[in-house]
């Protein structure tokens, strides 16, 4: 995803691509000027190539736009699926420490304490409580989470960087992939913006499963954790 941030470097091919495109004919650029404005007010030399040079420099930025929204919306996607497998995971891991998450007031007949014991009773529950996880936020999942698991930072990343864990920068960048899914019209984000919220949401996904196989001791095979996460989903 990271990659797609480099068109930069070949922003400056594109603008000439179509703005000989545009020069030549090929878009109906030339023709719609035509219609605009008479002939005779028309200075081909002058007037149009910068008419067409000036679209080719918005389209360019436009695809810059869009493609700085996709890499959020899709970093987004990916920390969404680690946290809930994450969470999913601890909770089968420690139970009883997630017991406390339970509604309290659900009221359990005594024929099923009878029947299944309050033990069983409990693992309904918890089972019930992990597969409502996804419909919670990624923010509220990730709070979640590091109520019972101590998050633990990547050794090299420093608070100041851009990309250190922290629950209000995961806010930030879950209210800006909302703006982008469901606002009314595509928000301004620069390519940089793009790379630092997307570098973000892969450390704080990398440091969800880094919490986690801290706390309880595991090697854990990250390929193996979404499949497991997106299968309790089901």
């Amino acid at each position: 995803m990271t990659s797609a941030l480099e068109i930069p470097k070949a922003s400056d091919a594109l603008k000439q691509t179509l703005l000989r495109d545009h020069l030549a004919g090929k878009t109906g650029l030339k023709a719609l000027s035509r219609r605009l404005k008479p002939a005779e007010e028309i200075d081909p030399t002058q007037d149009f190539e910068k008419l067409a040079q000036g679209i080719s420099e918005l389209e360019a930025i436009n695809g810059e736009m869009v493609i700085a929204a996709a890499v959020i919306v899709l970093s987004h996607s990916m920390a969404d699926d680690v946290f809930a497998a994450t969470c999913a995971l601890a909770i089968e891991l420690d139970p009883s420490k997630w017991i406390p998450e339970l509604n309290r007031e659900r009221k359990v007949s005594l024929g099923t304490l009878r029947d299944i014991g309050m033990d069983a009773v409990f693992l309904i529950e918890l089972t019930r409580f992990r597969n409502q996880l996804a419909g919670r936020s990624l923010p509220n999942r990730a709070e979640l989470l590091f109520r019972h698991v101590r998050i633990d930072h990547h050794t090299i990343v420093r608070p100041q960087d851009p990309t250190y864990f922290k629950l209000s920068t995961l806010k930030e960048a879950d209210d800006l992939r909302i703006e982008i899914v469901h606002g009314s019209g595509l928000p301004k984000i620069d390519l940089e913006r793009s790379k630092n919220t997307a570098l973000f949401l892969h450390e704080a996904a990398l440091t969800a499963v880094r919490s986690l196989a801290n706390a309880y001791a595991l090697v854990l095979d990250f390929d193996a954790l979404l499949k497991r996460g997106s299968q309790k989903e089901q």
